[in-house]
């Protein structure tokens, strides 16, 4: 009795085990695993040629790889970028120099950054020529380890061009998000926060209509 008992314990426990094996190799499947993307190893000011150390690959969710992203690092080397680039930031076909280069061409001393918003409803209102503001999440101290702190928000940023599109969510909702890619024009001292603020989380305000 207990041999035959003992037998069907191993079997049942057979089927279960098969049964995870099967679910996870649905679930990869279907979500993919990982992809290596081009991103940036340090910061890459617009104009600047990329060169081999300025970047690498990076295996990343392939359900987070965004449309455009460059896969092969011959690609994007030899080639001048239009926005700025901040290490761990992809690199996008559409952010290399080509026809558009001199639609977004800048004064001295002022620089492209792109700006990424997903799933949000500024990202249907804004458009080219709005004035909008960044605002960094809290973060927690870094003096004291303690509490968080409110970074100041980067206001009067300038967007000189808008690219927006849809993008598919998971396989199981069928759910779409508008993802717009948020072109600005930025001084030195504002490069800086924005780069601060992009390391972590962000939230943009629209201030201002164009006209």
């Amino acid at each position: 009795m207990n041999s035959i008992f003992s037998r069907t314990s191993v079997r049942l426990a057979a089927v279960a085990a098969l049964f995870v094996l099967a679910a996870a190799y649905f679930i990869i499947s279907m979500f993919g695993g990982q992809q290596e993307v081009v991103v940036a190893r340090v910061i890459v000011k617009p104009g600047k040629v990329v060169a081999a150390t300025d970047v690498k690959l990076q295996q990343i969710p392939k359900s987070a790889v965004p449309k455009g992203a460059i896969t092969k690092t011959e690609n994007v080397v030899g080639k001048s970028v239009k926005v700025i680039r901040y290490p761990g930031d992809t690199i996008k076909n559409e952010m290399l120099t080509g026809k558009e280069t001199e639609e977004l061409a800048i004064r001295s001393g002022e620089y492209i950054v792109a700006v990424e918003l997903t799933g949000s409803s500024v990202a249907d209102m804004v458009a080219d020529g709005d004035t909008i503001a960044i605002m960094p999440l809290s973060v927690t101290s870094a003096t004291t380890g303690q509490g968080t702190v409110e970074p100041p928000i980067i206001s009067g940023i300038k967007v000189l061009r808008v690219d927006r599109k849809e993008e598919s969510g998971s396989a199981l909702s069928g759910s779409t998000a508008v993802v717009a890619t948020l072109y600005v024009i930025v001084d030195a001292k504002q490069v800086q926060a924005i780069g601060k603020a992009k390391s972590g989380k962000y939230d943009v305000i629209l201030e201002k209509k164009a006209g």
